[in-house]
């Protein structure tokens, strides 16, 4: 018979405890090229230079990769070394989901938006993108290019 086993946990160490906000890695796809997927979360982050980001994850949904999650970092603010805005990643993201220029800049026009309800607005548009595979740190994964638009993705497939 198994020893019987028993102990006493110390729940003083929970007392800084915050939860992983950590969505996991990007899975390899077996050829590179154009997909479309779905978001399924954004969490608001920092880039390592300080300027607000979304870490954006979407579940590919061609036949071919199905079920492949991949994350996208996207800075929505500051500016390049150039001195050019960040933010045109943003505008990439939305002009992949079916935003018009216009769109765009009428939204510019309205000045600023909470990032907690532009992150939530996002969530479950689909989205269509191209994927190339990279190593880090001597593991192979795939990972997205860009954003493109719908029209771009017909005309890759």
């Amino acid at each position: 018979m198994a020893e019987k086993i028993s102990f006493s946990i110390d729940l003083t160490e929970l007392k800084d405890f915050t939860p992983s906000e950590g969505l996991g890695g990007n899975s390899l796809i077996e050829k590179d090229g154009s997909y479309t997927g779905n978001i399924t979360k954004v969490l608001l982050q920092k880039a390592k230079s300080g300027n607000p980001m979304f870490l954006v994850q979407q579940i590919v949904d061609d036949a071919d990769a199905k079920g492949a999650m991949l994350l996208q970092n996207v800075i929505v603010g500051g500016k390049d070394r150039n001195g050019d805005s960040l933010a045109r990643q943003l505008g990439a993201l939305l002009t992949s989901i079916g935003y018009t220029v216009e769109q765009i800049r009428g939204l510019a026009a309205n000045g600023s938006i909470d990032g907690e309800a532009m992150a939530k607005s996002l969530i479950g548009k689909r989205v269509y993108f191209t994927v190339e595979a990279e190593a880090y740190e001597g593991k192979l994964s795939s990972r997205i290019q860009n954003y493109v638009t719908k029209q771009a993705y017909d005309d890759a497939v």
